[in-house]
């Protein structure tokens, strides 16, 4: 009976090993299928890591030693044989595996990871002639139902709360004046300790939501005062927000208004003669002169001339209607908005718009002042256009400059 007991003793400790490592968690196995073979495949790294976790790390008291390589089998059969010692705090033991040359010999394809593969491959074995990932190699992965166990088994299992969090708790609920039995009902617990942690702050704020009505009654005075000063805060939030709301209004609708007056040809020609505002930083002179390059590629529409903007006012005359009205009708601010194309028909609206009796023929001094307007209109012209021609070419000129200093930057970064 003694050499029983002691016999059963002994196998029992024999398998601690295998029984502790013998599981394979699911999430690192993979399903392979190896042309009509199909079976799984475990994680080697994560072998090495139950190792680790059993007897410290790789190389320190567990691991292969005495590799040798035979690659003289690879001209008679294109196969490397290796071989090594395996030893772990429980003995050694020798191990051998082979591997092909070739990962695709139709192709021409040779294995550069042949050496690592086999090294891995003899770590595996090794482990596996221990008991680790056992189910694996028995066959037990082909059972759905022992697979869906093995997840279940293997589930993160969610943190509990600690002493400190109990503490807390356990305060909460004398706050309160509450049972345990009333807080673990509705929370689906036996005990305080099966709360997951992270469902802590949660249960606070439910007992204070569950604190009786008779503290909450005595309270009344000081709950009316501060639900006085929160309505209180919100009318002045209120406030200051229809306020903002105004401002905001009133800034874009001035903006807006801003925006629609517009200059007179003269305050356009002054403005267009004034020196532009130098670029201070880098990229503003580099966004500048593309903006510019951009502008003279593609120039903006064109308007009437100063001498058709005196016809225009000749025809007023003629027309017998008022400068404004015409505008209204244009729906522009001033002459100087009206677009080139639109030109000839504007004057013949305003012949339309002439009395029947009316003469169209200037009288002499009109037209003196008339020749007068368009010379001057001319030269100003052609000097405008000199400008904005010369203007152009430099700004053609900057833009084709910083794109190129771009481009290299570019390339050099």
């Amino acid at each position: 009976m003694t050499d029983l007991i002691t016999e059963t003793k002994a196998t029992s400790s024999n398998m601690d090993l295998w029984n502790a490592v013998c599981k394979t968690d699911p999430a690192y196995t993979t399903p392979v299928t190896k042309g009509k073979r199909t079976f799984t495949a475990v994680n080697s790294t994560y072998q090495i890591r139950q190792a680790s976790e059993k007897w410290g790390t790789y190389g320190s008291s567990w691991g292969l030693k005495d590799i040798k390589r035979d690659f003289e089998s690879l001209k008679a059969y294109e196969l490397a044989i290796f071989s090594c010692v395996f030893y772990y705090p429980g003995g050694e033991f020798e191990i051998n595996t082979s591997m092909s040359l070739w990962i695709s010999k139709t192709k021409g394809i040779i294995d550069n990871d042949l050496l690592k593969k086999s090294e891995t491959d003899m770590i595996s074995k090794s482990l596996s002639r221990l008991g680790f990932a056992a189910d694996v190699f028995m066959g037990r992965y082909d059972d759905n139902r022992y697979v869906s166990e093995m997840r279940e088994e293997f589930k993160e299992k969610p943190v509990l709360v600690n002493n400190d969090q109990l503490s807390v708790l356990f305060r909460a609920l004398d706050a309160v004046k509450m049972k345990h039995i009333d807080f673990c009902t509705p929370w689906n617990i036996k005990d305080l300790t099966e709360l997951h942690a992270d469902n802590l702050q949660n249960a606070l704020n439910w007992i204070k939501a569950s604190q009786p009505q008779a503290d909450a009654a005595g309270d009344a005075p000081e709950q009316a005062e501060r639900q006085a000063v929160e309505a209180h805060e919100e009318t002045v939030e209120e406030t200051m927000e229809e306020f903002q709301a105004r401002k905001s209004a009133y800034l874009r609708a001035n903006r807006e208004s801003t925006r629609k007056i517009a200059l007179s040809p003269d305050q356009i020609n002054r403005r267009e003669s004034m020196p532009a505002k130098q670029p201070t930083s880098r990229q503003e002179r580099q966004q500048t002169a593309v903006n510019n390059a951009v502008r003279a590629i593609q120039p903006a529409a064109k308007v009437i001339t100063p001498h058709q903007i005196q016809t225009l006012r000749n025809t007023f005359n003629f027309a017998g209607i008022t400068e404004q009205r015409f505008l209204r009708a244009c729906k522009i601010d001033h002459l100087g908005q009206l677009e080139e194309s639109r030109f000839s028909g504007a004057m013949d609206w305003l012949f339309t718009q002439a009395p029947e009796n009316a003469d169209p023929r200037p009288s002499n001094n009109t037209a003196n002042i008339e020749q007068q307007t368009i010379d001057n209109a001319r030269r100003q012209e052609q000097s405008l256009a000199g400008r904005r021609s010369r203007q152009r070419d430099r700004d053609a000129e900057m833009g084709a400059y910083y794109a190129d200093q771009y481009q290299n930057q570019h390339h050099a970064a």
